[in-house]
């Protein structure tokens, strides 16, 4: 048997990189290009059916227009892989100082009388572009935190969540609670709870793993339902969401008005009408929904093919 006695660039990174991480990976991007293929082609054809001819779309139109989008972001995650850790967290310094400022803009934009869309000050213009600062923070969010964590470990606290002059200077809990305060009061102000409740949740599990306290970590689940409970008895957008999933009435002074649930409740149909193994060739719900080849692709998932993969493909991504 031959032994290999010098290693190349890329047999050095294939065996230092998490293999299994990368496949799940490379798996959801192929489901996600078979589904844009499926639901893209059925709303390409329900658009061309509905529009003037002169708006005829290709049934390929959609999955075209992604292409370069998978291109970017394969070409991202390896070139990211192949990068030593100095360089990443330059990147992640540079990511979390630019989406901050983006979001202080957007925060002023929050008090400004007619800003934003639809009541949503999320988005800023640069350059001509729209960018969304809360999820182009969310990278260099988590390797931030996760640098934190480590850079409050080398102070040499036997436990980083118990009081220490130490932990508790300039570069340490204060500064990074204040930042992570300013974060989620200007969600708030976008109004985009869903955001912050995943930056909440991605803060909580990462204490965790750094050896969070049981005691401390209900005192977490807490704030967070406190937090939950104020924005169902302050924000109308998601008193109304919620009472309207529920079926119940609104309460207090709340209206909500009749609220459109058409395109929900034809994608639970669309689910129902997939059965455990999918519609396939039979498969028509998916031709009334809209967003069929964006928000509700996943309905169009589960009826092509059957709930069973549909539950395969959510916990894969576990």
């Amino acid at each position: 048997m031959l032994k290999r006695t010098e290693e190349s660039f890329l047999t050095s990174w294939y065996f230092q990189i998490d293999r299994k991480l990368l496949f799940a990976v490379l798996i959801l991007v192929a489901i996600g290009i078979w589904a844009s293929l499926t639901a893209g082609s059925v709303a390409a054809d329900r658009i061309n059916i509905n529009l003037p001819i002169h708006r005829h779309l290709n049934w390929y139109h959609f999955f075209v227009h992604m292409i370069p989008f998978w291109i970017a972001g394969i070409c991202t995650l390896f070139v990211a892989s192949m990068m030593s850790r100095k360089y990443i967290m330059y990147i992640a310094w540079l990511c979390v100082i630019v989406c901050l400022v983006l979001l202080f803009i957007t925060l002023i934009n929050s008090f400004t009388p007619g800003a934003g869309i639809r009541g949503s000050v999320r988005w800023v213009s640069v350059f001509g572009f729209g960018f969304m600062p809360s999820e182009l923070l969310k990278p260099g969010f988590v390797i931030i935190t996760a640098w934190f964590l480590n850079h409050l470990q080398s102070k040499g606290a036997a436990n980083i969540f118990t009081f220490n002059r130490r932990l508790w200077r300039w570069d340490g809990w204060p500064v990074y609670l204040l930042v992570f305060a300013f974060i989620l009061i200007t969600l708030f102000r976008h109004p985009d709870v869903g955001t912050a409740v995943l930056y909440f949740g991605a803060l909580c599990i990462m204490l965790f793993m750094a050896g969070l306290p049981w005691k401390l970590l209900w005192a977490f689940v807490g704030v967070g339902l406190f937090g939950a409970t104020m924005a169902f008895m302050f924000l109308r957008h998601v008193h109304c969401r919620i009472v309207t999933m529920l079926g119940i009435p609104p309460m207090g002074n709340f209206r909500c008005g009749n609220i459109d649930t058409w395109q929900v409740d034809r994608s639970v149909q669309a689910i129902q009408s997939g059965g455990l193994f999918g519609a396939g060739e039979d498969a028509f719900v998916k031709r009334l929904l809209p967003d069929s080849h964006t928000d509700f692709i996943f309905a169009a998932i589960a009826e092509d093919s059957g709930a069973i993969l549909a539950a395969v493909l959510i916990f894969g991504m576990f």
